[in-house]
């Protein structure tokens, strides 16, 4: 009996060392692998959720200084604007002055022009009237002097 036993011991411990041994060791090392990758798909998670907190906080930043940005910009256009209109307004003053200046003289050149041209006329006549008087002169000298020499 003790025998049998023996050999029932021997067979158990043939099955434990050629069947449940590897399988344990093959477990065993299934289980290694598997808390090593969950370990690493953990940390890939919590990197990934840093990440994602890095870029949130980025883009944050970015809109900040880009609302800042616009800001700035709509207020240099308003200023722009303004300017602008100051400019247009003072352009249109300007060819308000210019117009009634030219008007002005224009006005003015007229009736320098006009005083002008009839100063010219009368002169024009009186000198007509001069030439004239000395043209007769000169006939009545020239028609004395060849009845002189007659």
């Amino acid at each position: 009996t003790i025998d049998k036993k023996q050999m029932k011991v021997d067979e158990l411990n043939a099955v434990l060392s050629e069947e449940i041994t590897p399988t344990l060791e093959r477990l065993r090392g299934e289980k290694q692998h598997y808390l090593k990758w969950s370990k690493n798909n953990a940390d890939i998670e919590r990197v990934e959720r840093f990440v994602v907190a890095s870029d949130f906080h980025n883009a944050q930043a970015a809109l900040a200084t880009n609302a800042e940005g616009v800001a700035a910009m709509e207020e240099k256009v308003q200023e722009h604007e303004a300017n602008f209109q100051s400019c247009k307004e003072e352009i249109a003053a300007k060819e308000e002055v210019i117009s009634s200046l030219s008007s002005r003289l224009s006005g003015e050149l007229e009736i320098t022009h006009k005083k002008a041209k009839s100063e010219e006329e009368k002169r024009s006549k009186d000198l007509v009237k001069a030439t004239s008087v000395w043209q007769n002169s000169k006939n009545v000298v020239t028609g004395a002097l060849d009845d002189l020499s007659a």
